[in-house]
């Protein structure tokens, strides 16, 4: 428990240092700190000893890498693509966890019941796409396949809903919904319109989303 108010702690104190706009080193620090406080809460909470264990761990390093990266995103596109690429990777490993925990009753799955529900996770990912489109230039396939990849992430969090426990379901599900929106107001932020305290509202759903997802797959038990 303590390792989670650890975590959070350091979400409040990076969260507000962006609300104040304090000075960037500060910050920095702050967000270095999030997801290797958060593998410590995966490996403190035996989350290693777990099938997945290591698919999440490996997850969480990449969206590490991904943080420390996309904070110099201002200084050229190389940085923002480069942290794309690691966020991406994230996310596979995301995708790859949710998959191995549905393996044994994906005719439980939610698209193995209901295949037609892939639907609206296409049309969600043609709207995204979308609003970015004109303003995108050279990023339009790296964007279309890094929107490709969390939609996926967020519709394999939803396909787990009969093969986990409840509260690990919505857990995860609340997870990967604010890990979304999280990376969409990035790219709304930089490829459409900046608006006020954008940071702020990323690295809140961001801080909440990554929480969310790692304790709701620590909550994940196999059914029968």
């Amino acid at each position: 428990m303590i390792f989670w108010v650890f975590y959070f702690l350091v979400g409040a104190v990076n969260l507000g240092l962006e609300f104040f706009h304090h000075e960037p080193m500060p910050l920095l620090i702050s967000r270095i700190l999030l997801m290797p406080t958060l593998m410590i809460v995966w490996i403190a909470q035996k989350g290693l000893k777990k099938d997945i264990g290591k698919v999440i761990l490996a997850a969480l390093i990449f969206s590490w890498l991904g943080d420390i990266i996309l904070t110099f995103s201002d200084k050229g596109i190389v940085y923002f693509a480069s942290g794309l690429v690691s966020f991406l990777v994230a996310h596979i490993f995301y995708i790859i966890a949710f998959s191995k925990e549905i393996q044994r009753r994906r005719q439980f799955s939610a698209f193995g019941k209901r295949p037609w529900l892939v639907w609206p996770f296409v049309l969600v990912f043609y709207l995204l796409i979308q609003l970015f489109w004109t303003n995108l230039g050279v990023m339009k396939i790296p964007v279309s396949i890094y929107g490709g990849c969390i939609i996926t992430m967020f519709a394999m969090a939803v396909n787990r809903i009969w093969n986990v426990p409840k509260p690990s379901y919505i857990l995860t599900l609340v997870g990967a919904t604010c890990f979304v929106l999280s990376d969409s107001m990035i790219g709304y932020n930089r490829f459409v319109e900046s608006f006020e305290q954008s940071r702020l509202a990323i690295m809140l759903t961001y801080i909440i989303g990554q929480g969310c997802i790692v304790g709701g797959v620590l909550k994940s038990e196999k059914m029968p």
